[in-house]
């Protein structure tokens, strides 16, 4: 009798019109894009005789160069405006509060000032910005009065084996509060404004 070998081809049949009938798997989804990294502002950076972190009169002055002596911060292009022109800044920002602004040294393509308005920088003795006079060493015979438009209203103390390193306290006296580190390189006589920069089309930066 042929039936079993009948059944057999009729089984091997089916079995592959099964297979036949199976739909396609779907591809495999792309992988997803690795998130950004979050913006962190290491630190904190010393602001010392010779600049701020990394930064001094040596360091160039172009967007990686800073972005790299400030990890994880951004860079943009702003400028500052004086009576007399426009002068260029490149603007920091990042995580923990960073605000740097630099100019640019004379033309010449390295840093000629810093001025930090927030963030983790502090100074030798831990002045940060923020911090109250009554809890730095400065004393009044390093502190004078700010003078101009832009000063009026702050107290300016150096340390006398520190001249390029400036800072700045909104208020007279022991609640007066630090807004600003400010180091210009030595030799330099940058402007001396106030130092919020604008955007090429006249907007503020902050």
């Amino acid at each position: 009798m042929k039936m079993p070998f009948v059944l057999a081809a009729a089984a091997v049949a089916l079995a592959a019109c099964g297979e036949a009938s199976e739909p396609a798997s779907a591809p495999a989804p792309k992988p997803a894009a690795p998130a950004a990294p979050a913006l962190t502002a290491a630190g904190p950076f010393q602001a010392t005789k010779t600049g701020v972190g990394a930064v001094t009169d040596q360091t160039r002055f172009d967007m990686g160069a800073l972005e790299k002596a400030f990890p994880g911060a951004r860079a943009e292009t702003t400028f500052l405006v004086t009576p007399d022109n426009m002068v260029a800044v490149l603007s920091l920002s990042g995580e923990n509060g960073l605000i740097v602004d630099v100019v640019e040294k004379n033309m010449l393509n390295r840093v000629g000032l810093i001025n930090v308005l927030g963030g983790p920088v502090v100074g030798p003795g831990g002045e940060k910005i923020g911090a109250l006079r009554s809890e730095t060493s400065f004393t009044d015979a390093q502190c004078e009065a700010g003078k101009g438009q832009n000063y009026m209203t702050r107290t300016l103390c150096r340390r006398a084996d520190d001249p390029n390193t400036t800072y700045v306290f909104k208020g007279k006296g022991p609640s007066a509060k630090i807004v600003a580190i400010r180091w210009l390189a030595p030799g330099e006589a940058l402007p001396d404004a106030s130092l919020a920069p604008v955007y090429n089309d006249g907007r503020k930066v902050r």
